[in-house]
């Protein structure tokens, strides 16, 4: 199953019903739910094939029950207000509660007393077991036991302020910045989620104290939304306070990239999806990512997809 066929999976096993107000705004990514009894809304934010965020905003006005389907989807929930339980047991704000393939998710039951707000992260088993093959060649765990295995803890003291920056985020006039915004969150979530990873699971890797981890999401935050200005390592490191050094170090072990690697992939995926979304000029999206002159971007994107932009668009209509 996709992801995408996923979410209408969940939603119509559960009673959601999709409103107007997502076909109100031109977004192939957001997918906006509300619940059969009681108000607000379920807002899924597709990112690309492999995950979504999901952010519950809702008010009910009697239990609901929410029952999980059987694939092979890993998710990771955090509430900042919630009534529920599951298996008996109570859900407790500020805390992680996860899962994953071979186990069907439990069914979840939430009670009106109380509104539900929180955000799920959710990834394909496939997609995050390629992350693990890549960064952490020494993973013990299978992607459903590391995603088990954080279940109850506290969560990450940075997971509430970027789920408050999701939960506050506008509907942009400009798609395009709406899907880096939160394929940006998604990142920074996995970058949170991997700190608090059982020591076991990742025998490679040392614990990372929380401060470098927020540290290094806020950096590829800030790539992204000044992908225009190319900020230098100098920039970067005083954004968050440590010597550049350091930052060069600790992005690579946490990222698996170089700085100038993890700019030059959101720099591709900007133009690829301005090329073949938009009718922008290319000497617009050269800009926009972060090129002065045209002919630089030509030689950059030519050399990533072995193409020119003009090529690239053609090819893509």
């Amino acid at each position: 199953m996709t992801i995408r066929e996923i979410i209408y999976s969940l939603a119509k096993k559960n009673g959601l019903a999709k409103t107007v107000l997502s076909e109100t705004h031109d977004s192939r990514n957001r997918f906006i739910f509300r619940p059969g009894s009681g108000s607000g809304t379920v807002t899924f934010h597709v990112i690309h094939d492999y995950g979504a965020i999901a952010v519950l905003d809702v008010n009910l006005e009697k239990p609901f029950t929410w029952s999980g389907i059987r694939s092979d989807l890993l998710w990771l929930s955090c509430f900042e207000s919630v009534h529920a339980q599951r298996q008996d047991r109570p859900l407790l704000p500020h805390y992680l509660y996860s899962g994953g393939p071979p186990s069907l998710p439990p069914d979840t039951v939430f009670f009106p007393d109380l509104p539900v707000r929180g955000i799920v992260l959710m990834v394909l088993e496939d997609h995050y077991e390629e992350h693990l093959l890549r960064d952490h060649p020494g993973a013990e765990l299978s992607p459903g036991q590391i995603f088990s295995a954080v279940n109850g803890l506290r969560c990450p003291f940075a997971f509430p302020q970027i789920s408050d920056q999701i939960r506050g985020f506008l509907p942009a006039a400009d798609p395009v910045y709406e899907e880096i915004f939160f394929e940006s969150k998604f990142n920074e979530l996995m970058v949170l989620f991997s700190g608090s990873l059982p020591e076991s699971g990742l025998r490679h890797r040392s614990r990372i104290p929380e401060d470098d981890l927020l540290a290094v999401s806020a950096v590829t935050a800030y790539i992204d939304e000044h992908l225009h200005e190319s900020p230098g390592l100098a920039a970067l490191a005083r954004h968050v306070y440590m010597s550049p050094s350091k930052l060069k170090s600790l992005f690579r072990e946490v990222t698996g990239y170089s700085i100038s690697e993890y700019r030059s992939y959101r720099r591709i995926y900007v133009a690829r999806h301005l090329l073949e979304t938009t009718g922008m000029p290319v000497s617009a999206i050269a800009r926009r990512c972060g090129y002065q002159k045209p002919s630089n971007f030509n030689t950059f994107f030519q050399k990533y997809m072995d193409m020119s932009p003009r090529e690239y668009r053609e090819a893509a209509r």
